[in-house]
């Protein structure tokens, strides 16, 4: 009888035990890691009424990622995952870099040296996830013949390099990191986009809250793979409503529910017709910065209609008045400044490794070895000149970037001895270890055969992603940044781009937090009433608004403890 309770006793241990070591093992330890997560060729589609459909294959994207997990109970906390914008700039040399990471390589908060500990680290709120879009940062594409000029040129195209398919790709990497990582697989998910990664972010959204549309074709991407791993990763995260069939987009929405989006592009044409608005206006802030450096501002002539009111205001910022766009208290070239001293570190072997907490010696897929089919850029992106772009076909915006480009190249000089390249060796040069702005995935995105075929999937030119941004904001908390120094993106101009969604917005009710001189302002979405069709619209939506008063574009940079803090309330 004693032996036979024995024998009970066993079991119940046993199965206690295999209990515990299945589903979400808290039990596993985080820890900070880095690496590649391949993503496989792609077949997608394009499809709207009245438009030929548009079918294309991705090629292979080796994606990088770096995890960090938070300080203290990691298994019960959210996880952030944080996105850089362009399309075209690296995560890694901005958000990583600056000041949300354990350690930080902005050179204002270094004391001389290459990088040092954040004080302002955001794993006291959450785990961490850095993700590389396709082909900017450390992440590469990789095709067979990637040597040959003419396969190059034929990857820079909408097959790789629009907001739908790259979208896709970086979810992708989120549901598989967070398969591997079973003991966070249910947490609560942040994402995090800066610049062009609101349009990034918003696409993201959309394409998980309404994941089944997406696998039918019922909106304009059609993904069937991708609508099946969503598919997949939320019935093992809710089970009981997969089995009752009620995995809706509010479900969706309990993990992927937030949003942090930090001076981003959500409205497209909308948000660039608002800024040159408001640049015009009599007394604009450009108008203030023309008289404090002595320069004349000429506005578009109103008969010009290829004039573009937003890029003739910034023209003149950095080439007459001699200001950074991204903060215009500064001289020309100040934000380039911090990046190109950003990637210093990054490119070191020893610091890299320090940086991601991972010995990155072990990356097989970072090495020469890896990379025979790797390529970064058509030709060579550290020489302008070797583009085979006529200066007189490239716009505005493209020659202001082409110039960030050759200031942070002339910064960055010859690599160290302790260098990716000279520890690992060299790469071909339409390769490269890292890329700051990728300026040949720039112009894939404004300029490809979708677009050629007139799909509204450019993200300068479409109002698309602000009515993506309108349907998640209704399900999705948000946090939206008011920068007082930004010219890129202009805060004030964001409700004026938002108003003209006449469709589907009513009216805004927006203050900022200078005018009511407080750290935050209020900033309130009214709908108009049933403009959402399937969607429950909302009488209205509120969204966090914190006013930044000594920020450019990069806020992380300018005041990491105000953004921490406002984080961190947010999220009570």
């Amino acid at each position: 009888m004693q032996f036979s309770r024995f024998i009970h006793l066993c079991l119940i241990y046993l199965f206690l035990l295999l209990a515990a070591c299945s589903g979400n093992d808290s039990s596993v330890a985080l820890k900070s890691e880095a690496g590649y997560i391949e993503i496989e060729p792609i077949s997608f589609s394009l499809q709207q009424q009245g438009l030929d459909t548009y079918t294309d294959t991705s090629s292979t994207a080796r994606i990088l990622y770096s995890f960090h997990p938070a300080n203290q109970d990691p298994v019960s906390k959210p996880l952030f995952v944080f996105l850089n914008g362009g399309p075209g700039c690296a995560t890694t040399t901005n958000l990583f870099s600056m000041n949300t990471a354990p350690y930080t390589l902005d050179k204002l908060r270094t004391n001389g040296n290459l990088y040092a500990a954040n004080p302002y680290s955001w794993t006291a709120l959450g785990n961490l996830l850095y993700i590389d879009a396709p082909n900017t940062g450390f992440s590469y594409n990789v095709i067979s013949g990637a040597s040959d000029l003419n396969v190059r040129f034929s990857e820079f195209n909408s097959k790789n390099f629009n907001p739908f398919i790259d979208s896709a790709n970086v979810i992708r990497v989120l549901l598989r990191f967070l398969d591997a990582h079973p003991a966070i697989r249910a947490n609560q998910v942040v994402l995090v986009g800066e610049s062009y990664s609101g349009t990034r972010v918003s696409t993201m959204l959309n394409l998980l809250l309404f994941y089944t549309k997406y696998g039918t074709g019922e909106k304009i991407y059609k993904d069937a793979a991708l609508a099946a791993e969503i598919g997949r990763h939320l019935a093992r995260v809710f089970p009981a409503e997969a089995a009752a069939g009620s995995l809706n987009p509010a479900t969706v929405a309990r993990q992927f529910g937030r949003q942090i989006l930090i001076q981003p592009e959500i409205s497209g044409p909308y948000q660039a017709e608002a800024d040159g608005d408001l640049f015009e206006q009599s007394g604009s802030v450009i108008d203030q910065l023309a008289v404090a450096t002595g320069k004349v501002y000429t506005r578009c002539d109103p008969t010009d209609t290829t004039c573009s009111r937003e890029m003739n205001a910034l023209t003149f910022v950095e080439k007459s008045a001699g200001r950074d766009r991204y903060n215009m208290t500064m001289q020309v070239g100040w934000t380039d400044e911090l990046e190109a001293f950003a990637m210093q570190g990054l490119l070191d072997v020893d610091i890299l490794s320090r940086l991601f907490g991972y010995d990155v010696r072990s990356i097989s897929m970072l090495r020469p070895e890896a990379r025979k089919d790797a390529y970064r850029y058509v030709v060579n992106e550290n020489d302008p000149d070797d583009w085979g772009l006529p200066a007189d076909s490239l716009s505005q915006k493209l020659l202001l970037e082409r110039d960030s480009l050759v200031r942070m190249n002339a910064l960055l000089g010859s690599s160290g001895s302790n260098s990716l390249e000279k520890v690992f060796g060299s790469l071909s040069v339409y390769d490269g270890y890292l890329s700051g702005t990728n300026l040949a995935v720039f112009i894939s995105f404004m300029s490809n055969r979708a677009i050629y075929a007139r799909y509204p999937v450019s993200p300068d030119d479409s109002p698309l992603f602000g009515q993506l941004f309108l349907e998640n904001a209704t399900l999705v908390k948000t946090l939206l940044t008011d920068a007082e120094y930004d010219l890129v993106i202009y805060s004030p101009g964001y409700p004026e781009a938002l108003k003209k969604y006449t469709g589907i917005v009513k009216s805004l009710d927006v203050k900022r937090g200078k005018e009511l001189q407080q750290e935050s302002g209020s900033f309130r979405i009214n709908y108009q009433p049933g403009s959402l069709g399937s969607i429950s619209t909302p009488a209205y939506v509120d969204i966090f608004y914190p006013y930044y008063r000594n920020s450019g574009h990069s806020i992380s940079s300018a005041q990491p403890d105000k953004l921490l803090a406002d984080v961190a309330g947010w999220l009570k």
